[in-house]
């Protein structure tokens, strides 16, 4: 009977606390695009507070923007922490923004051993122009996604022909803060 009781006494103690609670369509935003934010208020009960007054923030504004009404706007790639204060309250939700597209050029080559390939890569916003400033690292694979012997690629996109075969090469976007359900 004792241990029924402290466990109702514990789930009672957690929804003393009031809390906000930060909503969205998605967690992924294209760089030039908006997205909305909604934030709930709750009480110490955990029921709605009708019109309770909320203040947006993002971790870096070069990345995103928000205004006070919750339209966020994406300017760059990165992972943005979305925050929402009410009073005392604070909550934080990771949203993503991401390039529409991205080119890697050259698109194919015959190179041989020996010889020397420089390729860049261009991640595109949702308006078609490049963002500036995105720095990809370089990888080459083989047709099976395992590591290659048939070259080698240096972190300027400098690909050197070591071998004889096929290869991919790859431009990766690192975004650097890991955050659950973002890959």
């Amino acid at each position: 009977m004792r241990a029924i009781l402290a466990v109702l006494l514990f789930a009672s103690a957690a929804w003393s606390q009031a809390s906000i609670q930060i909503l969205s369509d998605s967690i992924q935003v294209l760089v030039g695009r908006t997205m909305t934010f909604r934030a709930i208020v709750r009480d110490a009960q955990g029921n709605p507070v009708p019109n309770g007054a909320v203040t947006w923030a993002t971790n870096t504004s070069g990345l995103a923007t928000i205004d006070a009404n919750g339209l966020l706007t994406a300017r760059s790639l990165g992972t943005v922490r979305v925050q929402a204060r009410s009073g005392s309250l604070f909550s934080e939700a990771a949203i993503q923004t991401i390039p529409s597209r991205v080119e890697i050029a050259p698109d194919r080559i015959s190179l041989d051993v020996g010889k020397q390939q420089r390729f860049t890569a261009t991640a595109f916003d949702a308006n078609g122009a490049a963002i500036p400033g995105v720095a990809f690292a370089w990888s080459v694979l083989n047709y099976r996604l395992g590591t290659s012997q048939v070259a080698r690629i240096d972190t300027n996109g400098l690909l050197t022909g070591a071998s004889e075969g096929g290869a991919m090469v790859l431009g990766t976007y690192n975004y650097g803060d890991v955050q659950t359900g973002l890959q």
